[in-house]
């Protein structure tokens, strides 16, 4: 298993190769507890992505004016779903910047290859 950003593809098949052994790469935060992206063993994985959505999660990528982009567009991370935080522990400006209707802005630059809640990054 891989957890953060997506293993450069040549790295993941060269370490697959290797040790014949198969790399499942997820991604996720202490915010999102602590996952929210995985390749499923039992589906198709992409190599070189974060995989598919777990049970219950919603994510989209947001562009600099909140808005969804389209598929194939760089914009920010956002995760909805039970395994997202509540807030930052007597932090509510910290929170406030984050969390907007149940949707965390992780921070992150992703590029979505679908629709929301279904696609793969």
């Amino acid at each position: 298993m891989s957890g953060g950003a997506a293993l450069p593809v040549e790295t993941l098949h060269a370490f697959e190769r290797h040790f014949d052994t198969t790399i499942l790469e997820g991604w996720g935060l202490s915010e999102t507890s602590p996952v929210a992206y995985f390749n499923h063993p039992d589906a198709m994985r992409k190599a070189g992505s974060i995989g598919t959505p777990i049970g219950g999660i919603r994510m989209c990528v947001l562009g600099e004016d909140g808005r969804e982009v389209a598929g194939g567009e760089v914009g920010e991370l956002a995760v909805h779903g039970h395994n997202v935080m509540k807030g930052y522990w007597r932090q509510p400006a910290a929170t406030a910047a984050v969390l907007s209707d149940g949707w965390f802005r992780t921070g992150d630059l992703s590029r979505p290859t679908s629709t929301r809640g279904t696609s793969g990054w």
